[in-house]
């Protein structure tokens, strides 16, 4: 079975529905994203899925990764990617919520490849706002509540929340890309159940909890580290208890998961911060201090409790 287009071919340069696709924006596991000018100067983005040639098999941690979810296990898959543009776009088509771009049309050219045209929007990725330093506590309060504001608009997840799939836009508004997915999909190898689209290193159970995705999201922005990737050492010890929590959870999920277990107490890293930020951090990774131990503890019941506290803060 075809995954898409046999070749590579890029489609900068070509005009597309009267747009000349001027900008190659990214370039993704499955999936370039262009910018496209007409003579009267309108701009639309064009995400192209890309061809079966185009596709590699490695699974990485930080990427978007096509999975097959076993008991225990996941192995690398190759999905139609055809397919996965049409599954974002009925996600998302229609949907009332000014935190995603409108979803304009989604075609199949005569190469059977499919493209989605949006609108554009202006601004910088999350990730470039992290790396310059500006990524502060009322930007991150602005991407959680845009965030609520997608879910709550009528899908279950999104599902690849990381900082390359969030734009901050140059009015300052949040919007958000690039939709993962869990469930039943259309591979190489035929229809396979249990499978999952999305980033290892912001989903590490490998289900779609976007609060934990989040919760990541917000310690780069706001320390600078990925809660999963910090080298710091820590002056908080891994409980017994959080161990074994740990333990299980990565026998179902990845085993990223047990990083958990040594992350460095975020005053470590930024000894200014707020005794009620640090607990709002942990907390939103699952986690609290107990005397010197780190322990597993409730989380928050939505990203928008979450927001809200965060919003408290700028009070």
């Amino acid at each position: 079975m075809s995954t898409g287009s046999e070749t590579s071919v890029s489609w900068l340069n070509l005009t597309v529905e009267g747009f000349k696709l001027d900008v190659e924006l990214s370039s993704s596991r499955f999936n370039k994203v262009y910018l496209g000018m007409d003579a009267g100067g309108s701009a639309r983005i064009f995400k192209v899925a890309k061809g079966a040639s185009e596709l590699d098999d490695d699974v990485t941690q930080e990427s978007s990764c096509g999975l097959l979810l076993m008991t225990g296990s996941f192995t690398g898959i190759r999905p139609n990617t055809n397919e996965l543009l049409k599954i974002e776009f009925r996600k998302l088509a229609g949907l009332a919520c000014a935190s995603i771009p409108s979803r304009i049309s989604l075609t199949t050219d005569k190469t059977a490849r499919a493209y989605m045209m949006m609108k554009y929007v202006p601004g910088n990725s999350l990730r470039s706002v992290i790396e310059s330093g500006k990524a502060d506590l009322s930007t991150m309060c602005a991407v959680a509540e845009s965030v609520q504001s997608l879910l709550g608009a009528g899908i279950d997840y999104h599902g690849d929340l990381k900082p390359e799939n969030i734009c901050i836009t140059t009015s300052g508004a949040p919007v958000i890309f690039d939709v993962g997915y869990f469930g039943a999909l259309q591979t190489d190898a035929g229809l396979l159940e249990n499978c999952a689209i999305t980033t290892p290193l912001y989903y590490p159970s490998l289900r779609p909890n976007d609060l934990f995705a989040f919760a990541c999201i917000l310690w780069e922005a706001l320390l600078q580290v990925h809660p999963l990737r910090s080298k710091a050492g820590s002056s908080l010890r891994c409980s017994d208890n959080l161990s074994q929590h740990l333990q299980i959870a990565s026998q179902t999920g990845s085993s990223l998961i047990r990083g958990l277990g040594s992350i460095p107490r975020p005053k470590d890293i930024k000894p200014d911060i707020s005794c009620e930020l640090e607990v709002v951090l942990l907390k939103a990774l699952g986690l609290s201090i107990s005397g010197d131990e780190l322990i597993p503890a409730p989380t928050y019941g939505n990203i928008a409790a979450l927001a809200s506290d965060l919003r408290r803060m700028l009070a």
